[in-house]
């Protein structure tokens, strides 16, 4: 399918990381091939010009969507780094849940002699035990 030829073709001037106008410009190439071999469609060189921009546009609009939709995955950073708040019902407060909590928790359960499970997963009991545990544990500000 000459389509496909011609998507190829622009995908390999764009690994080429050449200007998006010369990707551009293997679908107004296409156009204007398809004029001189006859086939019905566009009458004229502008109007070929428009209908291989218009493809392009599409193409390559399609490509930067997907570059939109994939951004925020490759820019957000690894998920273990993030910090979160998390409420803490028998003191009434908050406290940033980030690589220092972890340490103190991880402590918690080795001295409480429990199996690792992610905190936000652990029954309400337990997470209750953490706290006090934590605000007992002054070593740290929380």
């Amino acid at each position: 399918m000459p389509e496909n030829d011609v998507i190829s073709r622009a995908k390999a001037k764009q690994k080429t990381r050449e200007a998006l106008s010369t990707e551009a410009g293997e679908f107004v190439r296409e156009e204007i091939q398809l004029i001189r071999r006859g086939v019905p469609g566009a009458r004229s060189r502008k109007r070929a010009f428009a209908i291989g921009m218009s493809r392009a546009c599409r193409h390559i609009s399609s490509i930067l969507l997907a570059v939109a939709l994939f951004s925020p995955v490759v820019f957000s950073g690894c998920a273990v780094r993030a910090s979160y708040r998390v409420y803490d019902p028998g003191h009434a407060d908050y406290h940033a849940w980030d690589g220092n909590e972890v340490v103190y928790y991880q402590r918690w359960e080795v001295e409480t002699h429990r199996d690792h499970q992610e905190f936000k997963k652990r029954h309400s009991d337990e997470q209750k035990e953490y706290w006090n545990w934590r605000h007992n544990h002054h070593d740290d500000q929380h």
